[in-house]
């Protein structure tokens, strides 16, 4: 892995897991903003990394989660079919 992976995943590990801690505590619209941070931290790498390919799949659908929990059901749904 190179730099830029190792800092991709790490941003997005760490944006993963306080959306989740977010949406815990019933916080989901700053939970579906940092479940974002996670995907457009994975969308800006350039290289080919298949475990960022799956950490922007596991944001994207603990956002479809969160949106499904604050009640934004065809948005949740977009979230689940583009992290196919």
């Amino acid at each position: 892995m190179n730099t830029n992976e190792d800092e991709t995943i790490e941003l997005a590990e760490r944006s993963i897991k306080n959306g989740v801690r977010q949406g815990t505590r019933g916080r989901y619209a700053d939970a579906i903003k940092t479940f974002d941070q996670a995907v457009v931290a994975c969308l800006k790498f350039k290289g080919d990394s298949d475990a960022v390919r799956l950490l922007a799949a596991r944001a994207l659908g603990n956002k479809g989660a969160a949106l499904g929990d604050f009640d934004r059901n065809s948005e949740a749904v977009k979230c689940y079919e583009i992290g196919r």
